[in-house]
């Protein structure tokens, strides 16, 4: 049986509801954060400087979206990126707009 051939509309709508899931601030930073590697609740929150609660919000949202997954060792849970998509547009913006900062040169 043929597949069907995904139309250029159908993959844009899949961008567009990537961009929507990603249009904050707050869940940008997260995936920018965990670009890194995985990351607790607790070490994003303190790394953010924002309270857990609001992070876990927006976690809830990015897992909801699959953009990031869990892991749990023992009693604490870790997020990481999902999609390597997202993964992708991460790296870019953090690339873009987090350059990293330069270091004097010791003489």
């Amino acid at each position: 049986m043929p597949t069907k051939e995904v139309s250029l509309l159908e993959k844009a709508g899949e961008a567009a509801a990537l961009l929507r899931a990603l249009a904050h601030e707050h869940r940008l930073a997260i995936l920018c954060t965990l670009e890194g590697g995985a990351m607790s609740v607790g070490d994003i929150a303190a790394t953010l400087g924002e309270p857990q609660p609001k992070i876990s919000q927006h976690l809830m949202r990015l897992r909801a979206e699959k953009l990031v997954r869990t892991r749990r060792d023992g009693t604490t849970i870790h997020y990481e990126i999902a999609s390597d998509t997202a993964r992708a547009i991460a790296g870019v913006l953090k690339e873009a707009f987090c350059p990293p900062k330069r270091g004097r040169k010791s003489r």
